[in-house]
C-alpha cells in the first residue's frame, strides 16, 4: 500500500482507503513500486507548475490592485495605503473582486488607460478569468494521476457540477 497525498488520486488502482488520518482525503492505493516512482515524478511535477503558476497569478491580482488604487489615489500614498490595508489587501477582497472593479472601472473611464481599446480590454478580462479558473482549480482542486498512461488531470468543482480542465492543464504541463 502507498500514501499519494491530499488533494490526489489515481486512477486504475484499486483505493485502500484511510488509515488513522485525520483528513480523509489522504488515500492508500494498492500501487506497485514502479507506478509509485511514476506517481511520484508526475506529482514532482505538478507540484514545481503549480507553485509557479500561483506565484505569478499572486504577481498579476497584486498589479490588479495597484491599478485599482492607482485610479482612485493618484497621488496621495496615505489614503492609498490605508485603502491597501482595509479593502484591496484585505481577504474579503479576492482576485476576481479586483478583476470586476477594474474592467468596471476601465469600461466607465476608458480615458484613463488609453493603451486599450474595448476589444483589447475584453480579451484582457477573459484572460485574467481563465487565470483565475486555473489558479482556483490548482488551489482548490483535484490532481487525478493516470500512472499507465502518464498524466494528470485536474478536476476542480465550479457551481456543483464537476468541470474538467484538460486541455488547459495539459497546456500548462505541455514540454513545448
Amino acid at each position: 500500500m502507498r500514501y499519494i497525498g491530499p488533494g490526489y488520486s489515481v486512477t486504475n488502482y484499486p483505493k485502500v482507503g484511510v488509515e488513522n488520518s485525520a483528513f480523509p482525503e489522504e488515500f492508500f492505493y494498492d500501487i506497485t513500486p514502479e507506478g509509485q516512482t511514476i506517481a511520484n515524478e508526475i506529482i514532482a511535477t505538478v507540484y514545481a507548475k503549480r507553485g509557479e503558476f500561483i506565484s505569478r497569478s499572486i504577481d498579476i491580482e497584486y498589479v490588479l490592485g495597484k491599478s485599482i488604487s492607482d485610479f482612485f489615489f493618484e497621488t496621495d500614498s496615505e489614503r492609498k495605503e490605508l485603502f491597501h490595508q482595509h479593502i484591496i489587501d484585505h481577504p474579503f477582497f479576492s482576485f476576481m473582486e479586483k478583476k470586476k472593479v477594474l474592467e468596471s472601472i476601465m469600461a466607465k473611464h476608458p480615458e484613463k488607460f488609453p493603451a486599450f481599446e474595448r476589444k483589447e480590454r475584453d480579451d484582457l478580462f477573459k484572460y485574467i478569468k481563465s487565470i483565475i479558473d486555473v489558479r482556483n482549480a490548482f488551489a482548490h482542486g483535484e490532481i487525478i494521476i493516470d500512472v499507465n498512461n502518464r498524466i494528470a488531470t485536474l478536476r476542480f468543482l465550479i457551481l456543483k457540477r464537476i468541470k474538467k480542465m484538460n486541455t488547459r492543464f495539459q497546456k500548462i504541463f505541455s514540454k513545448n
